[in-house]
């Protein structure tokens, strides 16, 4: 699933590490649920699912993006999710889907 994700998820790109699985113990099948539904509400707005990850981290308070970026249109797609509005609808249903982690590796 990680390879079909990596080439369908136009922003949201996996590295090396999760796809051979070695990072196993951090992202779990549930959390596909939370991926499928930013891809879902990123393709009803019309725009990448890693803009839609920052609008809504920017609908939070006290809280500053970091953004990694390697091309000049990482950082325009960043900048154009500033123009991003989610509806209260559209963070219920990005937050529902998410489960918390249990402490590991302590």
């Amino acid at each position: 699933r990680e390879l079909v994700l990596d080439n369908n998820t136009d922003g949201l790109e996996l590295d090396f590490t999760i796809a051979n699985g070695t990072h196993h113990s951090y992202l779990r099948p549930e959390d596909f649920d939370v991926l499928d539904m930013v891809i879902q509400i990123a393709n009803e707005k019309d725009v990448k699912p890693a803009q839609i990850a920052i609008a809504w981290l920017l609908t939070k308070t006290i809280t500053s993006p970091i953004i990694g970026v390697t091309k000049k249109s990482h950082v325009e797609e960043a900048v154009d999710a500033l123009d991003i509005k989610l509806t209260n609808d559209d963070i219920k249903r990005l937050e529902e889907p998410y489960q918390v982690h249990s402490i590991n590796h302590l």
